[in-house]
């Protein structure tokens, strides 16, 4: 195998320099829990090949930019050096951690079941890349995690500098796997307010129980408020776990959530959501996140610190650490469970479906819910009203009495 500029690739150590360029983050966010639409996921090698990016001056697939740098002064290495670190920073940066770890994940998969035929990894000729997803097709693998390996291997590339591997064998293998294996998997089930109410009713029930320990009475307070927000402001649960307390703003009767940055903001522009404060008073995402503050401010707690944290260590004074994803879809669960539904259906992204299902059959229109929902286009909004409610708002048929 060669690299583009004709050079033989040494077995075994390009694969290293990969395995850490993906390491350092290279795409955005995609759940852990389903795929939302990254185009860079997906199963399609009929997109024009995206050109490589050049060699930064730290890559060992340029060895004609390392001899001439080996060339320049010290005082000259040194900063070269400097901003390519300052270059993987920002890259880093650029991406959300769930896509880095499933990433990373495929590629060492990858460079294992290579190592263990003697086949390059870096570059991988496109055989070698269509029989590993025939491989895993043949071990049961979904059509989803066949496009994440097949994007991370490709990103890969891109990243050291070589040649994706792309073939017209390849393309046809694609082709019928997407016809074999079927669509994604179906998008998360919209939860419904009145799923949304019996989980919380189930929240309440242990709260008041006189049996329940204070440590327990605590989750119950932020489990409340965690449930309320994640559905009302129609959050991603990255956005979620990222949230502080000092990003939760009171304005007027409600609350101003900062989104800092999210799946579809890498790079950190931010957004402003709002929680209003609702008549209802048992799905009041306001009264809630007061209430939970308040305890939280009793424990003497730092307010500069996350606003839902795990809990872990209750002990006052003490900082807690924030959730992550797990955290939020166990919790989630939980509740759902708690309150007599199966768990296996219930999942964060399904809060986030569900507020948008659930104001759409109230009459908010698709334009509000692609800006509450921060879509960047509208497809994307159509995706998350489930049960036809959006085109069945469409059709000029509704007139029919």
């Amino acid at each position: 195998m060669t690299t583009r500029r004709g050079k033989k690739t040494p077995k075994g150590a390009p694969v290293r320099v990969a395995a850490a360029a993906v390491d350092a983050g290279e795409l955005e966010d995609e759940q852990l829990e389903q795929l939302e639409g990254d185009p860079e996921l997906e199963l399609d090698s009929e997109r024009p090949a995206a050109s490589s990016p050049p060699a930064s001056p730290a890559s060992p697939a340029s060895s004609d930019l390392a001899l001439e740098l080996a060339q320049l002064p010290a005082e000259t290495r040194v900063e070269l050096a400097q901003l390519e670190a300052r270059s993987v920073v920002y890259e880093r940066a650029a991406s959300a951690l769930g896509t880095r770890v499933r990433y990373r994940s495929a590629w060492q998969s990858f460079t294992g079941w290579c190592q263990a035929r003697g086949l390059n990894a870096l570059p991988a000729h496109p055989d070698v890349v269509r029989l590993y997803l025939m491989a895993l097709e043949e071990a049961g693998r979904s059509l989803s995690h066949l496009s994440v390996s097949l994007a991370a291997i490709r990103k890969a590339h891109e990243l050291a500098g070589q040649i994706v591997p792309r073939s017209e064998r390849l393309s046809t293998l694609l082709r019928a796997l997407r016809r074999t294996l079927g669509p994604k998997a179906e998008p998360a089930r919209a939860i419904s307010v009145e799923e949304l109410r019996a989980m919380l009713a189930a929240v309440a029930q242990v709260h008041a129980a006189p049996e329940t320990p204070p440590a327990q009475r605590l989750r119950c307070a932020r489990d409340r408020a965690l449930l309320l927000v994640l559905y009302l402001a129609g959050l991603r649960r990255s956005e979620l776990c990222a949230l502080l307390v000092a990003d939760a703003r009171r304005s007027g009767e409600g609350y101003v959530l900062r989104i800092r940055s999210s799946k579809m903001d890498p790079e950190g522009k931010g957004a402003d959501v709002g929680l209003p404060l609702l008549e209802a008073a048992d799905v009041c995402p306001v009264r809630a996140l007061d209430a939970w503050l308040l305890v939280r401010d009793e424990l003497g707690r730092a307010p500069d610190g996350p606003l839902f944290p795990s809990l872990q260590d209750g002990r006052p004074g003490r900082t807690w650490r924030p959730l992550d994803g797990r955290d939020v879809a166990r919790t989630v669960k939980r509740w759902a469970l708690a309150a007599g539904l199966d768990p296996r259906w219930y999942r964060p992204h399904g809060m986030r479906a569900g507020v948008a299902t659930e104001t759409s059959r109230r009459g908010a229109s698709i334009k509000e819910l692609q800006a509450h929902l921060r879509h960047a286009d509208l497809e994307s909004t159509l995706r998350y009203v489930r049960h036809g409610e959006a085109l069945a708002r469409t059709n000029p048929a509704r007139v029919i009495r």
